[in-house]
């Protein structure tokens, strides 16, 4: 561990003080600002200060949202109509996600489906109570964990009435009321769940000088929402054949042409106001939309707030409310139009109408990332030159651990190829590399830009010729199953989270109850983890005649096995 100390050491000296040569294209010349805009030294103090200057312009750009639209341009009314078209259909028959980060009660980073069933807290606002309800009644594995959750509960409470005269006082109470069965269901789910007036304010980096405000959901809010969401994102897929499963590589492969602008907007997921959605969405439809969201807010200042806007980053149906949107505005300019979230590709000539259209209704166009003219268009995490093609970069974010080094080598080393500048950072990083942990090369074309980041290695990539090799016995069993004429071996470096409780293949029905439902939701056998928490473990991979090749100590053994 004292090697990977010094390493991450040595690698955070070299990157804090480095100092780009003059780059030789624009590709270079943006892949050096991409490297200075999000590289920094952690600081605890700055990250306060940036977290408040975040929390201030919340407030205030939520301040500015229109209350009310009198007489809008045309377009907005077409727009209008196809979303009255799109949001027409039940909702509460689309499936629901889990959520996979915190919620209003922050959770330890317990964010599995286990934890969320058996563990964690359920928090729902009082509006949204009613649909969490009903969503609970109807999902088995939600219901499943009620019952348990109930159960836990009346046990606590030391009742001189046995269970069975509970229930039968409860059916007493409730046995002349329209669906009886039901209210019972909802007595007992409200002693069991926390109600809360709303989300609470909090911030994740965006780059060196702004961090990104979010809304964290209470937990029956996000349910609710995320169904909501994938109800839309079924309609859009269904009315107007936009398939956000893939739509961010179709909008990697548009921007080649450069008769279509690239539009980016500023805080576009606070900029749909509820006065907005009033104008725009049919009644039914948007009192499902005001019921599950979070109509306050806790923020930094520990005191709840109303906002104006419908929704923020966060809630579970901003990103597909946000497309379909801006989506049925820019397809009435243009038919051919697409839109990502905020990420909007559309015909040039149609580019400034839509900006127009948008600032009407309170939406703000980042102009120094949308492009109309020029040789540079962005969307969706590519880049594209119209003379040097798609600009490779990426983000280098501030090591600290083994596993990050490595990350940063090999991007380094990828850019190395195209651009003599970051050949030099390889060539720094390289000489700060104990050799015991220099690894093979890798085919870097396989790396077509930034949104291609998990390809990269977990291993520090190297052009030496002679690697660390294990016992000659193993080269040989591999180099014979594989008939291989060049075998070798690299470290890679990958990220064990800590685990909450074990996985087992063999479950048992009432202690393993909650990891079952688990295994269903996810299509298999998958960990219950902490988020966040884990260690960094190094294991060996295999350069089988240029392809990469890991085997389990079990395949290994197997090889020797047959020898």
């Amino acid at each position: 561990m004292d090697l990977y100390k010094s390493t991450i050491r040595a690698y955070q000296r070299t990157l804090a003080k480095w100092t780009f040569q003059k780059p030789t294209s624009f590709s270079e010349d943006f892949a050096q600002k991409r490297f200075s805009k999000k590289f920094q030294e952690p600081d605890q103090n700055k990250v306060s200060s940036l977290a408040q200057k975040a929390w201030d312009d919340y407030l205030c750009f939520d301040d500015n949202l229109p209350s009310e639209f009198s007489l809008l341009p045309g377009e907005w009314y077409k727009a209008r109509l196809q979303l009255h078209s799109l949001c027409r259909g039940r909702v509460d028959g689309c499936p629901i996600d889990f959520p996979k980060g915190s919620s209003f009660s922050p959770t330890g980073g317990l964010n599995s489906v286990e934890s969320r069933l058996a563990r964690g807290e359920w928090t729902c606002t009082p509006e949204n109570f009613e649909k969490f309800s009903k969503l609970v009644y109807r999902h088995k594995a939600l219901k499943r964990a009620f019952r348990r959750r109930y159960t836990r509960w009346f046990l606590r409470q030391k009742f001189k009435e046995s269970f069975k005269e509970s229930e039968r006082i409860l059916w007493n109470r409730f046995r002349f009321c329209p669906d009886p069965g039901f209210l019972i269901f909802q007595w007992k789910l409200e002693r069991i769940t926390t109600l809360v007036q709303g989300s609470r304010f909090a911030t994740v980096p965006k780059n060196n000088e702004v961090r990104r405000p979010i809304n964290i959901e209470p937990f029956g809010n996000i349910l609710n929402q995320r169904q909501i969401g994938n109800f839309l994102r079924k309609k859009l897929m269904i009315d107007m054949g936009v398939n956000l499963d893939t739509l961010a590589d179709k909008h990697r492969e548009i921007i080649r042409d450069h008769s279509y602008a690239t539009i980016d907007l500023k805080n576009a997921s606070d900029s749909i106001s509820i006065a907005l959605c009033k104008f725009l969405l049919p009644g039914r439809f948007l009192d499902q939309l005001l019921s599950s969201r979070s109509p306050m807010l806790l923020g930094f200042d520990k005191m709840y707030h109303i906002p104006k806007k419908i929704s923020s980053m966060g809630n579970g149906f901003t990103f597909e409310l946000m497309t379909a949107i801006l989506t049925c505005l820019a397809r009435v300019l243009d038919p051919t139009a697409s839109v990502f979230g905020d990420d909007i590709v559309i015909k040039k000539d149609c580019a400034p109408r839509l900006i127009q259209l948008l600032e009407v209704v309170g939406f703000v166009v980042n102009k120094e990332k949308s492009f109309i003219e020029g040789p540079f268009r962005e969307s969706c995490g590519a880049n594209h030159h119209i003379d040097e093609g798609y600009v490779k970069s990426y983000d280098f974010l501030w090591p600290e651990s083994i596993g990050d080094c490595a990350t940063i080598l090999a991007k380094a080393y990828a850019l190395g190829e195209s651009y003599p500048s970051f050949k030099l950072l390889y060539d720094q990083l390289l000489k700060r590399t104990p050799v015991a942990l220099r690894g093979g090369g890798f085919d870097s074309s396989l790396v077509g830009s930034s949104w291609d980041s998990p390809d990269l290695p977990t291993w520090f990539v190297s052009d030496v010729k002679k690697l660390p090799h294990p016992r000659k016995r193993v080269l040989k069993a591999i180099r014979d199953a594989y008939c291989a004429s060049d075998v070798r071996i690299a470290q890679e470096f990958v990220f064990v989270s800590k685990e909450v409780s074990p996985s087992p293949y063999h479950l048992h029905p009432h202690a393993h109850w909650a990891k079952y439902e688990m295994y269903l939701s996810a299509g298999g056998r998958v960990k219950d983890v902490r988020t966040g928490e884990g260690r960094w473990a190094k294991r060996n991979v295999y350069f089988v005649d240029g392809m990469i090749t890991r085997l389990s100590k079990k395949d290994l053994s197997d090889r020797l096995g047959e020898k």
